[in-house]
């Protein structure tokens, strides 16, 4: 947090500590944008109606701050959180098939998700992990958020590719964080190298990759909320048990 946040909650930041720089990126529809939906097939309708703001701070970590109470996150167990990736992935009501004997992938020509058995890997975070990984793939299909970087992505290994890797890799990142459910990046370490490359040619090019993921992990998330609200309650939890 930066300085004045400390002070506002009554911290203080240790004599002598030194700050962090960071970027912040908020993106913003322009001025004279028109409130229609991107064209499917459009992949640079969007990009033309935003602008970026920029802003930078400095920020300081929490053991350079004096007064502010410990972490504690929250723990989920084993079965919590392989309960809230089935609901993930069932909430999404994606076609995910288990057909394949040695890869995963998302296919734009049937919009499916196509994974290796659950007993495939090696435990539930590969398998999570992989799966959260395709399911922010299918998010980019035109009749959802119309992604440039996967239906503008002609071969495996293109520079678009890359970039599209780098969105789902992140978006099933951010999910995984949010829902408690354990994520392996290791699975995903072959395509690192292609994103270094990316990067290395365009700075900003994680800013734009960090805000489409942000924006396939909240379209995910939504879905298993709707969900959620629309699942009547269980009335068996608040009668009492049956003596015998």
């Amino acid at each position: 947090m930066t300085y004045k946040q400390a002070a506002e909650n009554e911290w203080q930041v240790k004599k002598g500590e030194k700050g962090t720089r960071i970027e912040f990126w908020e993106v913003k529809q322009q001025p004279d944008a028109k409130n229609e939906p991107d064209q499917p097939g459009d992949g640079l309708s969007g990009e033309r109606d935003r602008r970026f703001i920029h802003r930078i701070y400095t920020v300081f970590n929490a053991k350079q701050i004096g007064g502010i109470p410990p972490h504690a996150p929250k723990e989920r167990t084993e079965f919590e959180a392989v309960e809230a990736g089935e609901r993930i992935l069932s909430s999404s009501g994606a076609n995910i098939h288990h057909d394949q004997l040695d890869r995963c992938f998302y296919s734009r020509g049937t919009d499916s998700i196509h994974l290796t058995p659950k007993e495939a890997f090696k435990d539930a975070p590969g398998y999570y992990g992989t799966a959260l990984h395709e399911l922010s793939h299918w998010t980019g299909h035109p009749s959802r958020l119309n992604r440039s970087t996967l239906n503008e992505s002609y071969r495996f290994g293109d520079s678009t590719y890359a970039r599209e890797e780098l969105r789902a890799e992140l978006a099933s990142l951010f999910i995984a964080a949010e829902t408690g459910i354990p994520h392996d990046p290791a699975s995903h370490a072959a395509y690192v190298g292609s994103w270094v490359e990316v990067l290395r040619k365009d700075k900003n090019e994680i800013f734009r990759a960090t805000h489409d993921a942000s924006a396939a992990a909240d379209f995910v998330l939504s879905l298993d909320k709707e969900r959620t609200k629309s699942l009547p309650e269980d009335k068996t939890e608040s009668q009492p048990e049956r003596q015998n």
